[in-house]
Formats: structure tokens, sequence, C-alpha cells
């Protein structure tokens, strides 16, 4: 098992996040863009120091405001699109997150969505790279896991697929019942996070709030039900192409969950977390195949950052 953990998660500069993580014995990262932009190297000695530690780059996040565009913004997009695709490759990073536009200048169409969407994948297949789309709660017009897919599997191309997060389906109460029916080959990536139960917007609950798994009040054994039906569905296949990344929270609040971290949160987020997977009766094999950071990962990781 593989545990995995963005680079948002944790406090302290980019060298010391890595640091931390590899001493917790995560195996890979999802690097959040503004943690490198803040490096003070270029991103070939972020892949070595990554490489040093035994650890690697899963994805790069996020590339915003991509699809649903006038054709001006759209080429000017590709442009943004080539230099981050340039940055992947010093990093080794194979896949890219593109989160659903929230641009009020958006436009509600699919069809133009799925074509400029089929372009940017094309160009990722050139330099062996995956895009993975995901949909955000506070989108302009694309917001469910549904609609995302809907999208994706319009585009029809081997090198587009999805991202799904926990928070951006529970915090709208979304069904996730339907993740189940997903080929498994086509969710490239996945999130899991937890939020206390808020009565707020998503964007700011999300800015605020999100926490490890466990710490809050999701239904995160619901949402790995149907996420592991689509994974044994497609390793019944024998195609299985995704990983699965957790404890996503926002960087302004990272020094705040890495301390509460110090304390019995996780012992006891720990205990909830597998609660809740006891009353969904599939405790191993969700804790094998989905990647949950487990009570002794977030001990250490919390010593190793605020020691």
């Amino acid at each position: 098992m593989r545990r995995s953990i963005a680079t948002v998660s944790v406090s302290g500069t980019l060298e010391e996040k890595l640091r931390a993580v590899a001493g917790a014995r995560f195996g890979t990262i999802e690097l959040f863009e503004n943690d490198l932009i803040n490096f003070d190297r270029p991103p070939r000695a972020l892949r070595q120091l990554a490489d040093d530690l035994g650890l690697t780059i899963e994805l790069y996040q996020p590339f915003r405001d991509f699809e649903g565009v006038s054709d001006d913004v759209f080429r000017r997009n590709l442009d943004r699109a080539e230099r981050k695709f340039d940055v992947m490759g010093e990093l080794g990073a194979p896949i890219m997150l593109v989160c659903s536009n929230v641009s009020p200048r958006a436009m509600a169409d699919d069809a133009r969505s799925s074509a400029q969407l089929h372009e940017l994948a094309e160009r990722a297949a050139r330099r062996n790279l995956r895009i993975a789309h995901e949909a955000l709660a506070w989108g302009m017009h694309v917001r469910t896991f549904t609609h995302a897919w809907q999208i994706v599997e319009r585009t029809d191309h081997p090198h587009l697929g999805l991202n799904l997060d926990s928070y951006h389906t529970l915090s709208l109460g979304d069904d996730p019942s339907g993740i189940a029916d997903l080929p498994g080959n086509r969710i490239f990536f996945s999130q899991v996070a937890d939020a206390p139960r808020l009565t707020m917007d998503p964007l700011s609950w999300s800015r605020h709030f999100r926490c490890f798994p466990g710490q809050g009040d999701l239904d995160l054994a619901g949402f790995l039900v149907h996420w592991r039906r689509a994974k044994q569905a497609n390793f019944h296949a024998g195609r299985t192409e995704r990983r699965a990344f957790v404890g996503e929270s926002e960087i302004a609040h990272s020094h705040e969950l890495t301390a509460s971290c110090r304390s019995d949160t996780p012992h006891h987020g720990d205990h909830r977390l597998r609660n809740a997977l006891d009353r969904a009766h599939h405790v191993d094999a969700l804790v094998e195949h989905t990647l949950i950071v487990t009570r002794g990962s977030l001990d250490q990781l919390a010593e190793i950052v605020t020691r």
C-alpha cells in the first residue's frame, strides 16, 4: 500500500514538507503549484530531492479556468498548458489536475468544453502525460462528478480522465453512489478529505475547515464504498490505473492542522474513521485500496514537522 499526501496539507518550506512526508513513510506526493513557486531552486532540483528521499511526484495541481472559454482565451490557455507541461517534464509528474472553470466568463457549453479538453489531452499525450478533470463544488457550471464525467466521456480521449474528491462531492450533498458505475480506468486520481458539518458556501468551507480523513463529519465510508466498487470492477478487468491521495487541506490552515495532530486528534480521527469503515463492512479492503492516512503516519508527520 502506497501512502500519499498533498504538499498543501503540510506546513513549512517545500523541502521541510518533503522531508516530513518521507519521514512519515509516505511514498509519493501531490505537488501544489504555490509550493513550487516559492521553492528557491528549479523543478529538476525538486525532482532530485524527492528521488533522494524515496518519493515520487504523482500529480501537479491546479490548472484553473481552462475549458468553456472563447477561442482567443483558449489559445492563451493552451500556451499556459504547454509551459506547465514543460515543468511537469522536469518534475517527472505524469498527471495534471484541471479543475472545472470558476470564471463568470465561462460558457455553459459542454460541447465546447469537451472539444477544448480534447485538444489539451492531445497535447498531453504527445508528452506522455495525462489530464485529470475535477468538478469543483464551486465551479461556475460544472460542480458534480457526474457532470464532469459526462464531459470526459463525451471527449473520449485516453489521456483525459476524472479526479474524484470526497469533499467536492459530499459538501454539496451529492449522491456518491454513481461512482460505482464509473469505469475505473477513467478515474485517474482520487483525493480523500474530510470537513466538519457546517452550513456555509463550499468555497469558504473548503478554504478554512477541510481536514484529514476521520477528523470531520463527512460520510467518507459511503464515498469509499462506491469508489471501491468501481475499482474492484476495474481490477477484475485487469487495467487499474488510478491512485488515491489523502488529507488535502488549504495551506492557510496547515499550521493549525499540523499542530492539532500533536494532540489526541489523530487517534480520535482514526478511531472515528475506522468506525465509519466498520459500518460500511469493508474495513480491510478499504484500508488496503484507498491509501488512507493511518494514525501512526499522522503522528509521525506531526512530530517531524513541528519538531
